[in-house]
């Protein structure tokens, strides 16, 4: 046993080129997709599965009036909608604890995108769409469509009252 003749040794040798290499294009794909992202007009956020904000564009920033202070904290979505909601930025519910806690769950049971309307109680409507991020949890989109509905509204509205005066008029029209 004190021998160095009866010492063995066993080792085992496996390439991890190839796989060093797809990491390096994986990386390379979610740096310029993310970076798109940061360009666009709609804001923009990613939260990773321990729900922790990882990315987010300079629209996202703006729309909720976050600081680069709060966004370098590296907070957690509830910390997100906490804040929002102190900002008076979040729909009312009248069972706020059971809200935040459907929006985890949600982390969870993300299969495909969701679209849902947020009304603010600042008057704003932002369309808010949801989807599972590949490397896990979720990406956020919010666009604001406050201007798009009045804009539709209006237009309804006009439709209505113009259509209202041709069918009380008893004289014939012709448009």
């Amino acid at each position: 046993e004190q021998s160095l003749e009866k010492t063995y040794s066993a080792g085992c040798l496996i390439d991890v080129n190839e796989l060093d290499g797809l990491k390096r294009n994986l990386k390379r794909h979610q740096t310029a997709h993310l970076e798109i992202l940061g360009m666009l007009g709609t804001a923009f956020a990613v939260f990773d599965q321990n729900l922790e904000l990882q990315f987010n564009n300079v629209s996202f920033a703006n729309l909720w009036g976050l600081s680069d202070e709060w966004l370098a904290g590296k907070h957690s979505y509830p910390d997100f909608l906490d804040l929002i909601r102190e900002n008076r930025l979040l729909p009312e519910v009248p069972d706020y604890k059971a809200f935040r806690q459907d929006e985890q769950k949600k982390f969870a049971q993300l299969i495909e995108p969701i679209t849902d309307l947020l009304h603010l109680p600042n008057g704003k409507t932002l369309r808010r769409v949801r989807a599972p991020y590949p490397l896990g949890g979720v990406v956020f989109a919010f666009e604001d469509i406050s201007d798009r509905i009045a804009t539709t509204s209006a237009y309804n509205a006009l439709m209505s009252v113009q259509t209202e005066i041709l069918t009380s008029l008893f004289d014939a029209v012709l448009i």
